[in-house]
């Protein structure tokens, strides 16, 4: 029985997931290259063989947004140029496959209203100080909640008198955000602390009493 591509070419499939800088790019990729080799092997083809005619084929299967087709795409791409600076293939057969159109400046994500956020304030408020903490952090400064997890009380500082965040975007790019004052307050509230320790302010197991107690 001939092996499926992901254990023919595990060695390359390797090297490439070690070259990815975000954890969440790594996760994201590694599916997508996953489900195109389950889908190779169900037609008989092989990850360094096909050829565009192929990946349209497959292109065709997709599911979802036009977004997530895009990205998905993407991450084949990178795979096969990858796989080309190790000469491993002198062809990235995705590279001229068409890519739906995605218009950066629209989500179809539906925000909430005022009376919704209302709401969840207070919910997060009687849940306790590390859930108004979050959803305060969450609205008032828009960043994704893996962003917000992954923040250590070193991200939190100052800047030109404003109370940062410095989160790390999608990429591994970095980016400091205002923090407002409602979610500044929400924060000191939770936090209570001097901030020299650098733990997870909002991520698993983030406990104030761990860190030196300071008033603000």
């Amino acid at each position: 029985m001939i092996a499926g591509n992901a254990e023919r070419h595990a060695q390359i499939i390797a090297a490439w997931q070690l070259a990815q800088v975000s954890r969440h790019t790594l996760a994201a990729y590694t599916r997508n290259l996953r489900d195109y080799c389950l889908w190779l092997d169900s037609h008989n083809l092989d990850l360094f063989t096909v050829r565009r005619v192929h990946v349209d084929g497959y292109r065709h299967t997709l599911a979802g947004a036009p977004s997530t087709v895009a990205r998905t795409l993407a991450a084949l791409s990178s795979f096969y140029r990858y796989a080309m600076t190790e000469d491993v293939t002198h062809l990235n057969p995705v590279q001229t496959v068409t890519r739906p159109k995605v218009d950066t400046d629209h989500s179809p994500t539906q925000g909430l209203t005022r009376d919704q956020a209302k709401a969840m304030l207070r919910v997060a408020k009687v849940d306790g100080l590390r859930s108004n903490a979050l959803i305060n952090v969450l609205l008032f400064t828009g960043v994704r909640i893996s962003e917000a997890l992954n923040a250590t009380t070193a991200s939190y500082g100052h800047d030109a008198g404003h109370r940062t965040l410095s989160i790390q975007r999608k990429g591994g790019k970095t980016a400091k955000v205002a923090v407002p004052a409602p979610a500044v307050e929400a924060l000191n509230l939770y936090l209570g602390m001097s901030g020299a320790d650098v733990v997870p302010i909002l991520g698993p197991g983030a406990e104030p009493a761990a860190l030196h107690h300071q008033n603000r």
